[in-house]
């Protein structure tokens, strides 16, 4: 309720072409590597906040802008009617693997309700992954103490333009809600079309 009410809230979404992203992933994972789509799509987010620390801060007083200088990376998690968010922390410092690998020990500890609370505290931005459960395309309401949090949808075969052709394609939709106390629609352009960029490229 306080998210809604005290955060004016934006949102912004990108089509992202996923095509060559998942055949990265599925040829790890014939080498015996086993990562998700939802790795590269966190390694994307904090290779991006790293280049855009605006998206990682937050406005403790609605005032004031506290610009973060670590990434501790939420993710949002449901588990049986009940929402999650927890916390990768220091996500700038880990790689592919690492964040691969505590994503799956949070989600496996969110699943058994065995979180604690240090698990759940001081995130600077969260993602909010429906991309398992068919969505098209959906706004997140951003985690008080963060300053946007990015809504993931499902990954959807479309035909698209590409290299000028009409071709069949993996596309998903990513939408960043954003606190427009902190950031204007321009950033967060920018931001999101790097997203964009590195799942890619």
């Amino acid at each position: 309720t306080s998210s809604i009410k005290d955060i004016p809230h934006f949102n912004l979404t990108v089509l992202v072409d996923m095509t060559d992203i998942i055949r990265i992933k599925d040829y790890y994972n014939r080498n015996k590597k086993v990562y998700s789509i939802n790795s590269f799509i966190m390694k994307s987010a904090v290779l991006s906040l790293s280049q855009y620390p605006l998206i990682n801060s937050s406005s403790p007083d609605g005032i004031n802008i506290q610009l973060n200088s670590i990434i501790n990376l939420g993710i949002a998690v449901a588990v049986k009617n009940e929402l999650f968010v927890p916390v990768i922390f220091d996500a700038h410092l880990k790689s592919l693997l690492n964040l691969n690998k505590e994503a799956n020990n949070l989600i496996k500890k969110a699943n058994n309700l065995e979180l604690t609370p240090s698990d759940m505290s001081k995130s600077t931005f969260t993602i909010s992954n429906l991309g398992m459960k068919h969505v098209e395309e959906f706004n997140a309401i951003i985690n008080p103490g963060n300053g946007a949090i990015l809504a993931v949808s499902s990954v959807i075969k479309k035909p698209v333009v590409h290299n000028n052709e009409i071709k069949i394609r993996d596309t998903m939709k990513a939408t960043l809600s954003a606190d427009h106390r902190i950031m204007d629609g321009s950033i967060v352009a920018d931001f999101m079309n790097n997203f964009k960029n590195n799942l890619e490229n």
